[in-house]
């Protein structure tokens, strides 16, 4: 049956990206890594490959920065199912706390800087363990070897400065001054050197644009397990504090891309293009109570709409994807438009990698229980933090193939409770994989930095059945 190929699916999800352990701000730079239910490889097939360098923002003495990536063959981290430690020692052995590296995602890769801790020049040794398996790497750090901060301007909506020599790639990131969230943030290349304020609600923020010496693109798109890095890997930070006094805006929006990758039934891949967004008001968590209308443009897209359904009052995320919208690389813009009293939003995200592979769900199992119910299971998916588990009927009457139940797990197997289906009809169900997780509905929205919400989908290898 080829009728489910034209699903378009709306989901929501939630993810934390950017947290704070030990005095050290942690980055998770790639495609939200560290999935929950992601079955590693051996550890004996990591490769850990580590730079050290220094941390300028602008004032004595520098801070220390660490770029990580601990791959298998294909390219990926370990996840969140069996996240691995790593130490860092340094010359007079001096020994930094374990941090925890639960990155999954294809051209993983996690990033630390400690703005306390002034690097001593030498030779530094990073050990990473899983309990059992343990993989070390030297690597030496020159403190008198920086890159400049970025000298930031505001003028007209936008956030510009000169080129930082040396740097590969930039990271902006706008948070809330009082509840320090997320409202804005994302990579640009080393030759885009300016960005647009999206609208903002009354408050006080603070921008901070970061250049890296590793160009960020590279790394995330290449599928090595010993990628090359710089021999030091210096990172610089300048912020700028911003008041928004009188907006018109009492909301703000987020958004995020990223690709669908399915089967072509051929033995090959066809990809989908994946929005996220976040809509909220002011620098709190409350969910809309409006419906807006999402209109994304970009590379070869004049307009894709959706609805953001904000009127429910559940949801402050929303996900939707669409198989037949195939992802270019480039720059999107997103815009939000409510209805009357009317606001219109803005924000852009950027697509790097278009033939992201989440791997698709393969031995998908179901067990039909009495009463209209069944049991599914199926193999982890690596990179994967969550599944949406959708059930289909092929409505003989209506002529339509209709989705009567659908929801997220973070594990592989779910239930579909009795009197769901009517015994004796066939149905069939599919197993969307994503690298976020998606089952919080109702959290503080993730900040993604610079990531892509990649999924993968068997949309060509259903599991069919007659229910009981």
């Amino acid at each position: 049956m080829m009728a489910f190929v034209f699903r378009i699916r709306s989901v929501f999800l939630s993810l934390w990206k950017v947290s704070i352990l030990a005095g050290a701000f942690i980055f998770v730079l790639n495609g939200c890594g560290g999935g929950g239910d992601d079955t590693p490889p051996p550890p004996e097939g990591y490769k850990l490959t580590v730079a050290g360098g220094t941390l300028n923002d602008g004032t004595a003495p520098n801070g220390l920065a660490v770029l990580v990536t601990l791959r298998d063959s294909d390219g990926r981290g370990p996840g969140g199912v069996a996240p691995w430690s790593i130490t860092i020692t340094g010359p007079e052995g001096v020994e930094f706390p374990p941090i925890w590296y639960d990155d999954g995602s294809p051209g993983s890769y996690i990033a630390w800087i400690w703005n306390g801790v002034v690097p001593k020049p030498g030779t530094y040794t990073a050990e990473a363990t899983d309990g059992s398996t343990v993989r070390t790497v030297s690597f030496t750090i020159d403190e008198t070897l920086i890159i400049d901060p970025p000298v930031l301007d505001l003028g007209g909506g936008t956030v510009s400065w000169p080129e930082v020599a040396g740097a590969g790639s930039y990271y902006y990131q706008i948070t809330t001054v009082t509840t320090s969230i997320v409202t804005d943030d994302g990579y640009l290349d080393a030759s885009t050197l300016s960005f647009d304020l999206p609208a903002l609600p009354d408050g006080s923020y603070e921008i901070n644009v970061y250049a890296h010496t590793k160009n960020r693109f590279a790394l995330m798109n290449d599928p090595t397990p010993s990628p090359l890095l710089p021999s030091q890997e210096n990172i610089s930070v300048a912020s700028l504090p911003l008041t928004v006094t009188g907006s018109s805006y009492n909301y703000s929006l987020n958004a995020r891309g990223g690709v669908m990758s399915y089967s072509d039934n051929a033995g090959g891949y066809e990809y989908g293009l994946v929005i996220w967004t976040s809509i909220l008001p002011g620098e709190g968590v409350t969910p809309p109570d409006l419906d807006w209308t999402i209109t994304v443009t970009g590379p070869g897209i004049t307009s894709w709409q959706y609805t953001y359904p904000g009127s429910t009052g559940l949801f402050s995320h929303y996900l939707n994807w669409d198989f037949f919208t195939t992802p270019a690389a480039g720059v999107y813009t997103v815009t939000a438009t409510s209805p009357a009293p009317v606001e219109t939003l803005t924000d852009s995200f950027t697509i790097a990698n278009v033939t992201a592979q989440l791997p698709i769900t393969a031995n998908l199992q179901v067990t039909p229980t009495a009463g209209g119910g069944a049991e599914a299971s199926w193999d982890p998916v690596p990179g994967a933090a969550s599944y949406y588990v959708n059930l289909w009927y092929d409505n003989l009457v209506s002529g339509e193939y209709e989705q009567i139940a659908g929801g997220w797990v973070t594990t592989p197997a779910a239930v579909i409770t009795a009197s769901t289906m009517t015994p004796g009809e066939v149905y069939d169900l599919y197993v969307t994989a994503s690298t976020m997780d998606m089952t919080d509905m109702l959290a503080s929205p993730p900040p993604v930095p610079g990531t892509q919400v990649d999924m993968s989908d068997n949309v060509y290898d259903e599991a069919r059945f007659v229910a009981q």
